[in-house]
């Protein structure tokens, strides 16, 4: 699942970081009507989790389902 232990150690404290910040909102918000629960952060915390664990976007190729190639060669030409 992760390339690496550092990977891995970044990734579960971008959560736990992700998760004092949505706790510190959720009790501080000063929309006392409308009152902030877990479940509005749900597709921020999926964004975050998935861009930690991938890394920098523009460091991968895209997906074939992104626009990517199909298939890419990875043999080398030979020398001239």
């Amino acid at each position: 699942m992760f390339d690496s232990p550092e990977k891995a150690s970044f990734t579960s404290e971008v959560e736990r970081q992700l998760d004092g910040v949505i706790e510190w909102a959720i009790t501080h918000s000063p929309a006392r009507g409308v009152e902030l629960s877990n479940d509005d952060f749900a597709d921020l915390r999926k964004e975050f989790v998935t861009r930690a664990r991938e890394g920098n976007p523009q460091e991968r190729e895209p997906e074939p389902s992104e626009g990517g190639a199909q298939y890419i060669n990875d043999n080398p030409a030979p020398w001239p």
